[in-house]
Formats: structure tokens, sequence, C-alpha cells
């Protein structure tokens, strides 16, 4: 990057300090600021600043302030029984956000890339697949409502204000960090507790046959970055490995890396209605723009995650 202060919404998750760690591989000399309502678990070069989406005047005050050149707008929220709370935090969090970028245009000009979701697309026809970025959208969850209303946002302020906004749509990130409220992460913390011997040897599944594109949050991150520099202002591009498995293949993968035997136990409680049952990601478009390609595999990217629980694990002793 040709200027140095970057702002990181969402620091303190999952995508949000994997980006920090890239950001300060690539170009130690960043100046880096995290914004989250959490403090960050993590060391490393940049500051700090704890703050909610939700306080107006307090955004405002922080982009005059940093100043930043570049802004990944990473925070939000994934999982919620309060259907109200994805509009909060997703919408008029992304509201807030820009609205405090296009008062403060008269001294800085930032790059902002906004985070969708595959969730936008929603049900998808056979024949629309692999899934292109001008696929109709059609979400079947609040959460994939509101980050269709997050997308187009990034859009509106495009075209309205002519901010320098780029949309990205990532698909199912997996790697180490990830928390058990995801498919892989919610195996691999099953697994690790039945090596460990805290839960009985049989892993509690849901429905095994929904194939989804699963990307590694390590790959996810540095097409990030590739966009900020060389993607198109007003644009959406896909962010997926292009592949799809189901989440048996998933399971067997990591069964495969177990060092016990495990047996496998379907629960009712973790099959849901909603579920899509086939998702790949079209992504021509982001690697004609950037060159950019997928790189770890999923082979890797589960073993890594297996490794993170079971050292989350022997932390936590």
């Amino acid at each position: 990057m040709n200027t140095r202060r970057v702002l990181i919404t969402g620091i303190a998750g999952f995508t949000g300090s994997c980006l920090f760690k890239y950001l300060q591989e690539v170009d130690p000399g960043l100046t880096i600021f995290g914004i989250d309502k959490n403090a960050p678990l993590y060391s490393g070069n940049y500051e700090f600043i704890q703050i909610d989406l939700l306080d107006c005047a307090g955004l405002l005050n922080l982009i005059r302030q940093v100043k930043p050149s570049y802004i990944f707008h990473l925070a939000g929220l994934n999982f919620s029984d309060d259907p109200k709370s994805f509009y909060d935090i997703n919408v008029m969090g992304t509201v807030n956000l820009l609205e405090a970028v296009r008062k403060t245009r008269d001294h800085i000009d930032p790059k902002v890339l906004t985070v969708g979701s595959s969730a936008e697309y929603g049900i998808v026809n056979e024949y629309e697949l692999p899934i292109s970025e001008g696929n109709p959208l059609r979400p079947i969850t609040h959460y994939g409502v509101s980050k269709v209303a997050q997308d187009l946002l990034g859009f509106h302020y495009f075209k309205a204000y002519g901010l320098k906004v780029i949309r990205v749509r990532p698909f199912n990130l997996i790697g180490p960090g990830q928390s058990a409220d995801f498919v892989c992460g919610a195996l691999a913390r099953q697994i690790v507790e039945i090596e460990k011997g805290a839960r009985k040897k049989k892993i509690l599944v849901g429905n095994l046959e929904p194939e989804r594109d699963f990307i590694d949050v390590r790959d996810v991150v540095r097409a990030y970055f590739q966009l900020m520099t060389a993607g198109k202002d007003g644009e959406v591009y896909n962010i997926g490995s292009g592949k799809c498995y189901s989440i048996r293949q998933v399971l067997e993968i990591l069964l495969r890396e177990a060092v016990v035997k495990i047996g496998i136990k379907q629960d009712k409680e973790r099959i849901r209605q909603s579920d899509i049952p086939k998702q790949v990601s079209n992504i021509d478009k982001i690697r004609s723009k950037t060159g950019w390609i997928p790189q770890i595999p999923l082979e890797t990217s589960l073993r890594d995650t297996l490794l993170s629980f079971k050292a989350m694990h022997d932390n936590a002793r």
C-alpha cells in the first residue's frame, strides 16, 4: 500500500485478527488502528480503540482523528436469537461508518472494503452454479438479508456520494481460530473433546449432505488486501475456492486426523430446515482483476483448525 494508515473494524474477530497479522507481515511499516467492542487477545504494532458501531458521534470523531487511507469493515454479527440485532449491527453499523466517511471527505478520501456473504445468494438453482456476482439474491435468513442490505449500502454510497467502496461476498470461511459456532469449528471442537476424554466417543452432527464452498481465512485476507490495491471502486467480488465439498466429506477429513476412533450420531437439534443444498462460487472476476487464487487446500485448513482447538483446550487447562 502506498499510504500508511489502515483502520480495521472488528479487529478482535476471526477475520480481523487474521487480517491484522497478514498486514504486519506484508508491510510492517503500516500504522494500523483497530476498533471492536472487545479488546484483542494478541499483541502487535497497532492502536486499539474500543467503540460500538452504533455510536455515530464516536465513529465520526474516530475517522477525523485517525484519517485512514484504507478501511476494512469486517465488524458484524453472524449469530443471534434476536432478528433485530442483525439489522442494528450489520446494517446500521455500516450506515454509521459510511456516514462518518462521507462527512469527513473534505479532509480524507479513504478506500473502504465492506464484507457481505454468500448467504446473500440464498436459494440457488442448479443451473445457476457456479454462482457469479450477477446471480439473483434470494436470502433465506435474517443474517443473509442484513448482508444484502449492507452490500447495497456500499453500492449506494459509491453511486450517490462517490465513496471509494469495494464490496466482497466471501463464501464459507474456515481456518485456525474459527469459533465452534460454525460447522467446521463445531466438528473440530467435538473431536478434540473426545480425544481429551471430555466427551463420549460419538460426534454429534446435523445434516451431512449440503455442499459448500470452503475457503481458508488466510486466503481471504490476502484477497481483501489485493482488492484494496487493485479492485475497482463500486464493484462486488466473490471470494471462494471455486470448489464444493459436502459436510460429510469435511467430517471424514477431520476424522482421519483424529487420534482415537470416533463414531457418528445425528442430532435432530442440529438439523436446520433452511439448509441450502449446494453453493459454489465463480471466482473468475477477482482472479481476472487481481490475479488472486486460493492457495491453501481444504485438508490443510481443516488440520490447522483442529490443531488450533487442541491448543485452545490445552491452554485452558
